[in-house]
């Protein structure tokens, strides 16, 4: 790994600290004013934010530990379009992903870059909750009525539900992805070993 490469992760690992680090922030203000309308918006944009800056970074992993991505694969991992103007030229754009479909395609992007048999729970409460908390967030990002900006304690409570099922996802695929490479550290050792023998 270069330093380039190395950086680049690294910094990747830090956006999503300091995003994690602001969400606990607004939490406590959240406790402290729980009626506040405005840090309950201010709250459920930023988790999307960090969600949104998450699936980038498995993307940018995924991409940097695993070569064998079909070219659509690589089109997608890079959220590039490719298109002809004009000219006749190719042009790339930024590719518009909806959240949901680019979380899964995420999840599954790094947990194969690291070989590891990982699914994401879609049958439970807590996709379902993301899939409503994503709606209650288009509602106050492109209001269209006053009472699309009002979040109810049960929107809340459906927010908090979503995060909660995204921090568990992400600990469990980190988790396998740790077990994998223990695993596979220990096979390498033995596998040594056995040639030294």
């Amino acid at each position: 790994m270069n330093n380039v490469q190395y950086n680049f992760l690294y910094e990747n690992e830090k956006m999503f600290e300091l995003l994690k680090e602001e969400l606990r922030k607004i939490e406590k203000r959240l406790v402290e004013e729980p009626k506040n309308q405005c840090w309950r918006r201010v709250y459920i944009r930023s988790m999307f934010s960090m969600i949104e800056s998450e699936c980038y970074r498995f993307k940018q992993e995924a991409l940097f530990f695993c070569d064998s991505f079909s070219p659509g694969e690589v089109s997608l991992l890079e959220e590039k379009d490719y298109i002809l103007n004009n000219k006749g030229e190719i042009e790339v754009r930024p590719t518009r992903l909806k959240l949901e479909y680019n979380l899964k395609f995420a999840f599954k992007a790094l947990a194969r870059a690291f070989d590891v048999n990982f699914e994401l729970n879609l049958g439970d409460e807590g996709w379902l909750s993301f899939k409503n908390a994503l709606m209650i967030r288009h509602h106050i990002t492109h209001p269209k009525k006053i009472k699309n900006l009002n979040i109810s304690l049960g929107n809340m409570d459906t927010v908090l539900k979503a995060f909660s099922w995204f921090d568990q996802s992400h600990i469990s695929l980190f988790e396998a992805i740790e077990n994998s490479m223990k695993k596979s550290k220990i096979k390498k050792a033995t596998k040594k070993r056995e040639k030294v023998r």
